[in-house]
Parts: C-alpha cells; structure tokens; sequence
C-alpha cells in the first residue's frame, strides 16, 4: 500500500535560494516561499521553507530568485528528535519534488494511485478522525 505526503506551494521566493550543507558534509539547498490567502476578509501571508537536494537543488540555483513566482511540489516528511535539554521536538521538512517559474508554464505532476484508490470522492465525519 502506497503512503505519501504532499504538498503544493503557490507563492513568491522571497529571498535568494540558500546553499548549505549537512553535517556530514550533503549539500542540499534552501528556499523560502511566502503564500498569500484571505480569511475572513483579511489577507494572511505565511512561509513556508522548502529543502532541495540531489539534482533538484542545482536547478533552484540555476533558475530561481528572490521575487519570481513559483509553484513547488513537495512531500512532506515528519520527524521528532531529542533537544539537548532532554526534550523531544517535531521537526517537518518540506521536499522539493518538483517546480515552476514565473518563466514557465506549470504542469502538475501525475497522481500516483493505489489500489484503493478509484478516483472517487469518499466521505469523511468527524467520527472517523482520530482527533
């Protein structure tokens, strides 16, 4: 059975994409997306940052900065960790799986399907939420 996490990102890059490298020395790059949505009559801006790596993050660099347009697939992935002081934190990273520019037209990638899965809209209540 397939499980996936994703996510789409419509916005603007707000500042230069970032080079930087892990611990043990795997470069991945950094790039920062504002969204803009209205609730309630008010405008709500939020940011989000998203991770390339591999071949993902010499495109970035390559056609990405601060200002452009873009939409960005991703995935999700969620992890928790210990602080130093003992305490456990959840991080959330956002993955690049995929991008368009301003520049370019965006075309989304295909759905992945499962078995289960027929293309049909299911019905969910609250009754079937685990919170």
């Amino acid at each position: 059975m397939l499980n996936l996490a994703r996510a789409t990102f419509a916005g603007k890059v707000v500042r230069n994409p970032e080079s930087m490298a892990t611990k043990n020395g795997t470069s991945f790059v950094r790039l920062f997306i504002e969204t803009v949505s209205t609730y309630n009559g008010q405008e709500q801006k939020s940011y989000y940052e998203v991770t390339a790596w591999g071949d993902k993050q010499r495109d970035v660099i390559s056609s990405v900065s601060e200002g452009m347009q873009i939409v960005a697939e991703c995935y999700i992935n969620s992890r928790t960790f210990q602080r130093q002081d003992g305490s456990r934190g959840l991080s959330t990273e956002f993955r690049l799986a995929s991008f368009s520019t301003d520049a370019e037209p965006y075309e989304p990638q295909p759905q992945i399907l499962d078995g289960f899965n027929t293309g049909k809209p299911i019905e969910i209540t609250s009754e079937d939420l685990p919170f």
